[in-house]
């Protein structure tokens, strides 16, 4: 029941970020959204087999976006890791944890496409490139994130009632 929230959803948000976000203008500099969706199954879950999803998600991102073989894979695999590590330390259901660390999700991202520009191009198109587009897509993470894994915990929740709800009626009717 889990899986299939998680696979309904992050195909959602693909479908969201592929095909409808780019249509309009102003989502041009939009961060990944999916950004969201690993900061929230880092969050619920802290089983190993949740790398395995990031690591699908990942690798699906990375066919569908266009980008460098590996970028989305490696940025995810890092989100994880920087979530797992300081879910630790502090209260996970903080506005201001998932805040933080969404910001700091988008700044891995951005990195890894700056050292991927590095290593195509060379140092002539890494001193030249605008870096300034990197800051509305930081103050844009900053806000929805938490928003976002908030909507997304909310939506979890009613499905796993739901859920419930539905295996309980199936055991009355089953019952009788």
């Amino acid at each position: 029941m889990n899986v299939l929230f998680c696979i309904l959803f992050t195909f959602f948000i693909v479908v969201i970020q592929t095909i409808l976000l780019p249509s309009f203008s102003f989502f041009i500099n939009c961060f990944d959204l999916m950004i969201i969706n690993v900061i929230f199954l880092c969050l619920i879950s802290s089983h190993q087999s949740v790398i395995l999803g990031i690591m699908l998600i990942g690798i699906v991102m990375d066919s569908v976006s266009g980008a460098p073989f590996a970028y989305h894979l490696f940025t995810y695999l890092w989100i994880f890791i920087l979530v797992s590590v300081f879910k630790q330390m502090f209260f996970q259901k903080s506005v201001v944890f998932v805040m933080v660390i969404g910001v700091v999700a988008i700044g891995i991202e951005q990195g890894l496409f700056v050292f991927s520009i590095l290593v195509k191009s060379g140092l002539e198109d890494f001193l030249g490139f605008n870096y300034s587009l990197f800051i509305p897509q930081l103050l844009s993470g900053g806000i929805i994130i938490a928003p976002g894994v908030w909507m997304i915990e909310n939506c979890y929740r009613s499905w796993i009632k739901c859920g419930l709800s539905i295996q309980r009626q199936w055991e009355k009717v089953r019952d009788s």
